[in-house]
């Protein structure tokens, strides 16, 4: 017993003296001096440990690691407080591997700089070098780095940009399903942002998959990191916040998930741009080379579309997109629409404000041509056309087409607007249901013309303030033009039950056919008044005439009517 006790003690006291000889002589000095030489050799810069040693839990620990500057020794390239790992060897040393299952590193210090396009400061590490002849192979399994930054420099841009990535947390592991994964987080000092990603990487597939949370990120600042020009394309990008799953693979990034941008301002080209505030809860989109493709529902509050310079769309948009595609400068979309506070303004003269709502719908968006299908509801609409005429109501449109090139606009579609109220000038009031068929728009040379068929439901019609015409209006032919010099309307109507009040004494209670032409020249350069010339021709049977004088009623009328501004003339009344 006693011969075990001292073989015990021998053993604990040589064991003491190989332990306090390895951490105080062997791996401190001897063997810290091999390392730095070997680490000069690998990384072809001045490397200095301030100490190496070796502790029971942790393994090695590596303190005070300087990397310096290849070309300037005053510089540092990286500084390291501690690295620390263990060691195992493959059954004594048969196959020769060295496995090394984590290498902690702690508060590391990292300064990148990019000095040209393609040259960085540690571009000569990237170069492959011709293996060694060794012994042994070493085998990592993980790698974690805890509350670490680095600082970068950009000096191939002109001014140069920095910015510092702090607290850097994170962990890379090798699997056994041929995966690398990975968890990491930073945040970025001057842009205020945050960074985190989990995920892994398949070495078999070539595809990279994450889980990626941001706060706070401006995308057109951050491109500049990868050497990518936002401009023209994108003028602002304000990421507040993301929860994203991202994919990459084939040269392909998708994602999806949550986002949320404060600012976001695009140019689709020259002369057409988008902005406002956007987020999502169920964003997917596709990027690859210049192509982006985009799925999901949409809210883009204060948004802005603008054509050009005194033409844009304003509302607060909810937009459910089946598809949205944007590459080479053109964009289409696919989907349904909702507009709060909508304001619509073409040119200087013309503007629609109202609530609306768009299904079915299709955009396509191509430098100068704009154009847009689907089915369009709008509540509470106020539409102004060259200044002088006002329509308001709220407008079911079916089948609407419109096309938008330099040339000017066309639309076309089946329209219904309920409590149809116009106003032109002082000159023409009418109100009631209206419905128009096959209804077409041309825009042209600061001219507008309407072409359509025409239904009018319990309308209420006053012109030059001296005639009212109340009843039900169909026409087949309609046609009005505007410009500022002038307004023409030609059309061919029917009105049942028409009850017209000529005066405060006479009217006409019939069901006539009217053909009307009207021109109305509004005050305007050499005209110093309204001009509102007209010509309404009504031919009726079975009409009752009340308020001529000495005549209480005349019954069962017929012949024809003329209506002219200063003028009533009767033809063939019987």
């Amino acid at each position: 017993m006693k011969k075990f006790l001292f073989i015990l003690l021998a053993l604990f006291m040589l064991g003491t003296i190989v332990y306090y000889y390895i951490n105080n002589i062997f791996l401190p000095v001897k063997f810290r001096h091999y390392v730095e030489i070997r680490a000069q050799e690998i990384l072809g810069r001045p490397v200095s440990i301030g100490k190496l040693e070796f502790e029971i839990i942790k393994g090695f620990v590596i303190s005070d690691i300087e990397i310096q500057k290849k070309d300037d020794a005053f510089k540092n390239v990286a500084k390291i407080k501690e690295i620390s790992f263990n060691v195992l060897f493959a059954p004594i040393f048969k196959s020769k591997k060295i496995i090394i299952p984590t290498i902690r590193i702690r508060d590391a210090v990292v300064f990148i700089e990019r000095i040209e396009n393609d040259k960085w400061n540690f571009s000569d590490l990237l170069i492959r070098k011709p293996a060694e002849n060794t012994k042994y192979t070493f085998l990592v399994r993980k790698l974690s780095v805890s509350n670490s930054l680095i600082n970068y420099s950009d000096l191939s841009q002109e001014p140069a940009i920095e910015e510092l990535f702090e607290n850097i947390n994170f962990d890379i592991a090798l699997s056994l399903q041929k995966k690398i994964t990975f968890i990491a987080e930073t945040d970025l000092k001057h842009n205020r942002s945050k960074l985190s990603l989990n995920g892994d990487y398949d070495l078999d597939l070539s595809t990279l998959s994450s889980r990626v949370s941001i706060n706070n990120l401006d995308i057109k600042n951050n491109l500049k990191f990868f050497n990518i020009s936002a401009d023209p394309f994108l003028n602002n990008a304000l990421l507040s916040s993301a929860d994203l799953n991202a994919i990459i693979k084939d040269k392909t990034l998708s994602l999806s998930g949550r986002i949320a941008f404060e600012v976001i301002d695009i140019y689709i080209n020259n002369h057409n741009k988008i902005s406002g505030n956007l987020s999502s809860t169920n964003f997917y989109a596709k990027w690859n080379e210049n192509n982006i493709d985009l799925k999901g529902i949409y809210e883009l509050s204060e948004a802005k579309l603008l054509f050009n310079e005194n033409s844009s769309i304003a509302a607060d948009i909810v937009a459910d997109i089946a598809n949205l595609s944007f590459s080479n400068k053109v964009l289409s979309i696919n989907g349904a629409f909702s507009g709060k506070n909508t304001k619509f303004t073409l040119g200087n003269d013309n503007s629609y404000a109202g609530d609306l709502s768009i299904n079915d719908g299709f955009f396509f968006s191509e430098g100068d041509i704009f154009k847009f299908e689907g089915n369009l509801i709008s509540s509470n609409s106020d539409i102004v056309f060259l200044k002088d005429n006002f329509l308001k109501g709220n407008i079911d449109a079916k089948n609407i087409k419109i096309l938008k090139t330099l040339e000017g606009l066309k639309l076309n579609s089946n329209l219904n607007i309920d409590d149809a109220r116009y106003l032109y000038g002082n000159n023409l009031r009418a109100n009631g249901d209206l419905f128009l068929n096959d209804f077409n728009l041309i825009t042209k040379a600061n001219t507008m013309t309407y072409v359509s068929k025409v239904r009018l439901n319990n309308s209420d019609i006053t012109l030059n303030n001296k005639f009212n015409l109340k009843g039900s209006i169909q026409s087949d032919n309609t046609k009005i033009i505007c410009s500022k010099e002038q307004t023409l309307l030609a059309s061919e109507f029917f009105i049942e039950g028409a009850n017209l009040a000529i005066d405060e004494e006479k009217r006409l209670l019939a069901s006539p056919s009217i053909i009307i032409d009207l021109k109305y020249i509004p005050k305007n350069g050499s005209n110093l008044e309204n001009d509102l010339k007209y010509t309404a021709t009504a031919e009726f049977s079975n009409a009752l005439l009340t308020g001529l004088p000495n005549v209480e009623v005349l019954r069962n009328i017929f012949g024809k009517i003329t209506l002219e501004p200063d003028l009533v003339k009767t033809d063939l009344i019987t």
